[in-house]
């Protein structure tokens, strides 16, 4: 089966009344009690899936349902015209995608697309929120199938993944309006991003690679400078507010879409005056999304300061730490980690980076290799493929 990029009027067909009464159903408030995170993770999993291809796979989840028929929201990129794709559902049932819709027309298009499966099994439909309505420092769950621990395509297994919302822009590229430090691998995007009641408020697409300095041997026998990737542990989102506008400017009904704004505001973290190591954490993260480095550094001390062990304290210090040059600082917070750790990849690769950056060369190829088994051992090929590539680079 080669799948088609179908014009909209199969899904104006599956959600048959109209805009107004969805819009209606975003305007009501509802007060809705906080989910714990099992809670939440029980209502992602079975609106999450699976999506694969000899070309690629992914995540989405179920947005609307007409007797027998899906509709599944992932991202745009997921998608390709002419390609075979499978739906696998959370109960190990697989089904052929029937058509689909990518929105990305031109290239800063929302990152978003609609999948169709048929299947006689009854499956719930995700809930989703309101976006606009989510702050700074909410917390965020993210659900769906990466490509870790040595399992590819059809045999991934779900993780879930929790965090919070650091910063919220206007107009990115993309729709990527939702930023979050939930900690995400290949093959999670699509992936739901729930709100602390399982609402789905946004569709991860992201993940955030800052970029550094360093000198490799070029062909000619001398020094090029090349960029390095420094992960910085922050993603992005589409917010589910740009689909359910997309759906609207397309003229199609949104009856058949679960649409609620009641976001909890119930254990909320208390970040203007903040006294947990969590709460001081966050606000580190705020500032770091903000530019304010010298603030995100405070703040990550003092939630150290009440929580040694706190290893993403560490690994956010350690970034910002660098990015103020105080590169031997960087190092023993990647060394704090490693030793509460001792199969964290990222913490030996930002410490490799650092440390070549210093012109410590053969201490930060062993970082790599380290940072490379560790990749391997959890079945991340693609970063592991990344790593080796920089150590042969760095080997000339």
């Amino acid at each position: 089966m080669n799948l088609t990029i179908y014009p909209l009027n199969w899904f104006s067909s599956l959600l048959t009344t109209t805009v107004t009464a969805a819009v209606l159903i975003l305007s009501q408030p509802v007060l809705v009690m906080a989910n714990t995170p099992r809670e939440i993770a029980d209502i992602a999993k079975p609106i999450t899936v699976q999506i694969d291809s000899q070309l690629g796979f992914g995540s989405g989840f179920i947005v609307a349902k007409n007797k027998d028929t899906y509709i599944v929201l992932t991202n745009s990129h997921i998608v390709k015209e002419n390609v075979a794709y499978t739906i696998s559902t959370y109960d190990g049932k697989q089904y052929p995608v029937t058509e689909a819709i990518s929105f990305q027309i031109k290239e800063n298009d929302p990152d978003l697309a609609i999948l169709q499966f048929n299947s006689p099994n009854q499956y719930p439909v995700a809930t989703l929120g309101n976006s606009n309505q989510v702050n700074v420092g909410d917390p965020i769950y993210v659900y769906g199938y990466p490509a870790i621990g040595g399992r590819q395509g059809k045999n991934r297994e779900a993780e879930f993944s929790p965090g919070y919302i650091t910063s919220i822009r206007q107009n990115e590229p993309e729709g990527y309006n939702l930023r979050f430090n939930a900690l995400t691998w290949g093959g999670m995007s699509g992936s739901p991003v729930l709100t602390g009641n399982a609402r789905v408020i946004g569709v991860h697409g992201q993940g955030d690679l800052g970029l550094t300095k360093g000198y490799v041997p070029d062909e000619s026998g001398g020094l090029s400078r090349v960029p390095l990737v420094l992960p910085t542990g922050f993603n992005s989102a589409v917010a589910i507010n740009i689909f359910v506008d997309v759906i609207s400017k397309a003229r199609l009904s949104l009856s058949n879409l679960n649409l609620e704004n009641g976001l909890t505001k119930t254990n909320q973290l208390n970040l203007s005056n903040p006294q947990t190591a969590e709460e001081f954490y966050i606000r580190g993260l705020i500032s770091a999304e903000k530019g304010n480095t010298k603030d995100a550094i405070t703040d990550y001390t003092t939630a150290l300061t009440i929580n040694p062990n706190y290893t993403l304290a560490y690994f956010h210090r350690g970034i910002a730490r660098y990015q103020m040059r105080y590169k031997e600082d960087a190092i023993a917070d990647y060394n704090q980690i490693i030793r509460l750790d001792s199969k964290d990849a990222r913490a030996y690769y930002n410490r490799g980076i650092v440390r070549f950056t210093l012109e410590d060369k053969q201490r930060a190829i062993k970082d790599f290799q380290k940072s490379a088994e560790m990749f391997r051992q959890q079945g991340n090929n693609t970063n592991y493929q990344n790593v080796i590539e920089t150590i042969q680079k760095l080997q000339r």
